[in-house]
């Protein structure tokens, strides 16, 4: 198994792994919707992919078995956030084939140890059910008091 942090080389392989991580998590979209998805998941991984954006590959014999994308926020400093650097876990996907191996604690460490050398204070994310066990093994803990909400602005697929 070789896990590395992917390039700009690993576009493809990136936009296909996120949409496949959607098909699994969301209700399927229209050919159009999943269409319109692709074009703007190439835009973002061209234009963030390194910056504020990275990704961790764990591949057999070349293929992407799992994945998983941190997203770096910079925030004004506070005592929760020392250094106002945020990391927010994306996705994190493990194909079919590969589940029950020890994937996604792999990338997820290998993310976590990539946030740290980037001065990041804290590493936040939403758990699926699935994943939750892995993310407590990897130390992460519910926050007490703090409910994840959201406010869409606008209708999926309205721009």
């Amino acid at each position: 198994m070789n896990l590395r942090l992917a390039s700009h080389n690993d576009l493809t392989a990136l936009v296909r792994a996120r949409l496949d991580f959607c098909r699994e998590m969301f209700a399927p979209t229209s050919a159009e919707e999943s269409a319109r998805l692709e074009s703007d998941l190439e835009t973002y991984f061209r234009e963030h992919l390194g910056r504020d954006c990275l990704a961790v590959l764990a591949e057999d014999d070349g293929e992407v078995a799992a994945m998983a994308f941190l997203i770096l926020v910079d925030r004004p400093a506070s005592p929760a956030v020392p250094s106002g650097r945020v990391g927010e876990v994306g996705n994190v996907l493990t194909y079919p084939g590969h589940r029950r191996r020890g994937l996604a604690t792999a990338v997820m460490r290998r993310l976590i140890e990539e946030a740290d050398h980037r001065g990041v204070s804290r590493v936040d994310l939403a758990a699926s059910p699935a994943g939750r066990k892995v993310y407590e093994k990897l130390g992460f803990t519910e926050q007490a008091g703090h409910t994840r909400m959201q406010l869409p602005l606008r209708p999926a697929g309205e721009d």
